[in-house]
């Protein structure tokens, strides 16, 4: 049986994960010229 904790990670996983594929959306078809280095590295 997983504890809340696992189960509140698990979450937390799928959601960084869908926010990061949102942000690809606005990221990757602009000029990478804009992106800051660090967003660079990031993805």
């Amino acid at each position: 049986m997983l504890s809340i904790v696992t189960v509140m990670q698990i979450i937390y996983l799928i959601n960084l994960i869908e926010i990061a594929e949102f942000l690809k959306l606005f990221i990757y078809p602009s000029d990478t010229k804009l992106m800051p280095p660090s967003l660079k590295t990031a993805f």
